[in-house]
């Protein structure tokens, strides 16, 4: 196995997400009654709900690229590294507020975003981010068995 390909978050907000669902569902909807906006409907749906962000490691000739994925089409730039050094999990909080003129909610949520590092160099290959800590280090987990370097939380 010579390159690895890893999913490492999606490129809309979860809340475009569901949009993109919607719309989806509404172009199924509108084939039968109205068969020319449904197809640029199906379109922007699966535009939305299929772009993300991925991460390919060759391991045989030493690079790696971040890419965004759209349809099947890549747009990245290839980075040489000599060997990994270290999964990296940092945590980060984050301020937020919601509702309206009246009544204001305030809070702080805690987010947590992994990186692979590489020996003797300062780039570094973001792999992942999630809510939960759990949910990230079994992910940092498969891809550290698959590339044999050692994990620290900071």
């Amino acid at each position: 196995m010579n390159t690895i390909d890893i999913k490492v978050t999606n490129y809309f907000p979860f809340n475009f997400q569901l949009i993109g669902y919607g719309v989806l569902l509404a172009s199924i909807y509108m084939v039968s009654s109205n068969p020319m906006i449904s197809p640029v409907f199906l379109v922007v749906g699966l535009l939305i709900t299929t772009t993300h962000y991925r991460l390919e490691i060759n391991l045989k000739e030493k690079y790696f690229k971040e890419y965004l994925w759209i349809f099947g089409f890549r747009k990245s730039k290839k980075y040489h590294f000599q060997e990994f050094s270290k999964i990296v999990i940092n945590s980060s909080k984050r301020n937020f507020e919601y509702g309206d003129i009246a009544v204001r909610r305030y809070g702080v949520e805690e987010s947590y975003k992994a990186f692979l590092k590489f020996s003797g160099q300062d780039e570094t290959a973001f792999i992942g981010e999630s809510k939960n800590l759990k949910t990230l280090e079994i992910k940092a987990n498969r891809i550290m068995e698959k590339l044999g370097v050692s994990k620290t939380i900071v």
